[in-house]
């Protein structure tokens, strides 16, 4: 085994590589990105159908079952999962973990246009989503106000929304749990019977331009019809301005027999915090950054925006991914802190120089396996943390031993150029050897 003596022997040129290691290891870390988990592919891909007005037993045969046949066709297919409600289905379709999961993303994406024709023609969407493992929210906040209305809190968080998508580093921003506006038709029967016009006519008519955004309702007494706009209807005033009724010489618009506003949607569910009314503002982080770096980069815009919010508005901070990869990050370095004083306790009988060489090794394998995972574009997270502080154990107790068997040459009567040299040989393949089988271990 030459490489002891050669790093012995010739040891300027070993200070100076491992110089060149430390230098390297603290940029990587500086640079390195940091995140709560890892990023690993995932080859789940949930296909969401929605067929306004179709009971569970029609979905099931007009749209379910030509979806399921035509994914079924696809290579490294494990299962296909569907669950079926009232307008809605989901159809999860699985494959083996090993596959690429752009490359399966996009032969659903071919097999579902292949069948589009098949399709129910008013099928409303069909959505095939990609599911990422980091594509977790790292920042949650509240725009809360109990005292003012929906409308101007949702405008505020849209307003914050659209801030924070453009920090660099954040995949996506979300303003959540507030009723947003639509457009509302308050139909007169009285001016109904005069134009001789049905609440059928109405819709027909609003819906003639195009379906394909839901744009509000139609209250005609008991009875309520969802409206669909499409880019036709820029404002109320056009959808006021609709044709409902012509011939004759005489043309019946929409406002002529209903008052068109807008309003609030349905509350089918509100966002509270702490008791209050709130619109909630999440942010997902793109691969490869710096979790506290994107957090500090939303931060400072949200200490921006807080100061023209109106008295009656707060913003208030709720969950930070970011402060569970600090704390994980400040364990490690208390597990570094313990690892010195076990060495300078363990090794202060073979005196000072013996513990530094231990001491110094620990911090140097750290930034040399930190280089590691940076160039193989990997970040820090839990699971590698949990992986240097296993490490950390390893190279403790292979620096003690071959410490300890070095001074044992000393004490011998050995030089220590020689005891250096001759003690790690023989046992510098046992070391290695028992350190490969742990590191097997956990492959």
């Amino acid at each position: 085994m030459k490489i002891p003596e050669l790093a012995v022997r010739n040891y300027q040129i070993t200070i100076v590589v491992f110089i060149l290691l430390i230098v390297m290891g603290v940029v990587a870390f500086l640079k390195i990105p940091q995140a709560e988990d890892p990023e690993f592919p995932i080859s789940i891909f949930p296909v969401i159908a929605v067929y306004p007005g179709a009971s569970p037993a029609d979905l099931e045969e007009l749209v379910v079952e030509k979806i399921e046949e035509a994914v079924n066709d696809l290579e490294d297919l494990v299962r296909i999962k569907t669950e079926i409600k009232d307008e809605v289905a989901v159809i999860v379709v699985e494959f083996s973990a090993e596959t690429d999961p752009d490359k399966k993303y996009d032969e659903i994406t071919r097999q579902l246009n292949s069948i589009r024709d098949e399709l129910p023609d008013d099928l409303y969407s069909l959505e095939t989503l990609k599911i990422q493992a980091g594509n977790t929210n790292i920042i949650q906040c509240a725009v809360t106000g109990e005292n003012e209305s929906w409308q101007t809190i949702g405008e505020y968080a849209g307003k914050l929304r659209d801030l924070i998508a453009s920090v660099p580093g954040v995949r996506k921003a979300e303003a959540l749990a507030y009723p947003g506006m639509e457009a509302a038709v308050f139909i007169d029967f009285r001016k109904l019977s005069l134009f001789d016009i049905t609440p059928g006519n109405i819709l027909s008519a609003i819906q003639s331009d195009n379906a394909n955004i839901p744009g509000g309702s139609i209250d005609a007494g008991p009875l309520k019809y969802n409206i669909k706009t499409g880019d036709g209807y820029a404002s109320t005033d056009d959808l006021r301005k609709t044709i409902v009724k012509a011939g004759n010489g005489s043309v019946v618009h929409l406002e002529d027999v209903a008052v068109v506003k807008w309003q609030e949607e349905d509350h089918k569910y509100t966002g509270r915090f702490n008791g209050n009314k709130a619109a909630f503002v999440t942010a997902s982080m793109k691969k490869g950054y710096n979790i506290r770096r994107v957090r500090n980069s939303i931060y400072s815009v949200l200490d921006s925006f807080e100061k023209e919010l109106p008295p009656s508005l707060k913003l208030e901070r709720g969950f930070d991914q970011s402060e569970n990869v600090r704390r994980k990050l400040s364990r490690l370095e208390k597990d570094f802190l313990f690892a010195f004083l076990l060495v300078i306790i363990t090794l202060m009988p073979l005196g000072f120089r013996a513990s530094g060489i231990v001491m110094v090794s620990i911090p140097l394998s750290v930034l040399i396996g930190v280089t590691g995972l940076y160039f193989a574009g990997l970040s820090i997270n839990q699971l590698s943390i949990v992986g240097f502080v296993i490490a950390l154990g390893l190279l403790v107790d292979d620096s003690i031993v071959v410490v300890e068997n070095i001074s044992r040459w000393v004490r011998q009567g050995y030089s220590p150029l020689a005891a250096a040299i001759g003690a790690t040989k023989q046992i510098g393949n046992a070391v290695l050897g028992c350190t490969a089988t742990l590191i097997l271990a956990f492959l």
